[in-house]
């Protein structure tokens, strides 16, 4: 590791410290709300042991509320009631270890594709993992992403998966252990597709931008277009869910799809529209450019325009 690249270093662990342990210390003084007590509070008077709750729970909610099976899961075990407050609290730490050591390991996986050196990868990491979490707090309702244990169900743990199934993807080149990798990639792709709709949308459409990669540009078919079947079979249990039509009052009537595109591109507007002009999405396009041209200009890979990573963290 040159001069250079140790600066660099220690530059963006304290950047990135910065944001990530505030986020760790506040997950010490989460506590239960709103649907916590929905969900798990029939517990009390329930006769049956917890399994059979969990199970009962989550079945009713994938047919009365939403298809998102991975999240039912998480909220309809009572953390709360089985093992009291610093449990829960315990369980909020380690969904913000997961999704930040799992964002890095997907962050250190592309610069590795990308041919960058090891000390580039650490350094490429710690820049994307800074930019997201920053972006995060300050743009994304942060208690329910990281300080509620519904939120986490629903949004962390499948976000986590997603990265962590995007590392297998790109890993399967490199590993020894071609099966493993495999099997891990699906197992993490059906558990990220079963989370909120949003986040099961963001995995099938990165991994068809993938396929089509493979396939029109790369001209090869990749064992990797398993994983892509199994989140697209577990987007499709997710969206078809009867809950999701019993919640949204539509099961005698038709499916607007226009609509609900028009709606889809309103609000990504509307979004975008706020970051740009609050600056700080400015300030992290131009931060994110400058640092991964420099880290990845000099990859072993043929990669004119390294400062396209920039739209990574987005």
């Amino acid at each position: 590791m040159s001069v250079k690249q140790r600066f660099l270093f220690c530059f963006l662990c304290m950047f990135a410290g910065v944001t990530v342990l505030p986020v760790l210390f506040a997950c010490f003084f989460g506590v239960p709300s709103a649907d916590d007590f929905t969900n798990t509070i029939p517990f009390l008077s329930y006769e049956r042991n917890v399994f059979h709750f969990v199970f009962d729970r989550m079945r009713q909610i994938y047919l009365e509320q939403q298809g998102t099976y991975t999240g039912n899961v998480i909220v309809s075990i009572p953390v709360y009631y089985l093992f009291g407050l610093n449990v829960l609290r315990l369980e909020m730490v380690l969904a913000a270890l997961f999704f930040f050591g799992s964002l890095f390991f997907c962050s250190w996986t592309v610069a590795r594709v990308l041919g960058a050196e090891r000390a580039d990868r650490v350094n490429f990491s710690l820049l994307l993992l800074f930019c997201t979490v920053f972006y995060v707090v300050n743009f994304v309702d942060v208690q329910e992403l990281f300080f509620w244990h519904t939120g986490l169900a629903m949004y962390t743990v499948p976000l986590s998966f997603l990265f962590i199934t995007l590392s297998m993807w790109f890993s399967l080149d490199f590993v020894r252990n071609k099966k493993l990798c495999l099997a891990t990639g699906m197992i993490s792709a059906v558990m990220a597709a079963g989370g909120s709709l949003d986040v099961s949308a963001l995995l099938c459409s990165i991994l068809l931008f993938l396929v089509c990669y493979d396939v029109f540009i790369a001209h090869r078919v990749r064992a990797t277009i398993a994983i892509g079947l199994v989140a697209l079979a577990g987007s499709v249990m997710n969206a078809l869910a009867p809950g999701n039509f019993v919640r949204h009052g539509i099961i005698d009537s038709e499916i607007d799809v226009l609509r609900s595109v028009l709606v889809s591109f309103r609000r990504l507007n509307n979004v975008l529209l706020n970051d740009f002009q609050a600056g700080t999405l400015l300030s992290l396009f131009a931060v994110t450019f400058a640092f991964s041209f420099h880290i990845l200009k000099s990859t072993s890979l043929p990669f004119r325009y390294p400062g396209l990573v920039t739209f990574f963290p987005i």
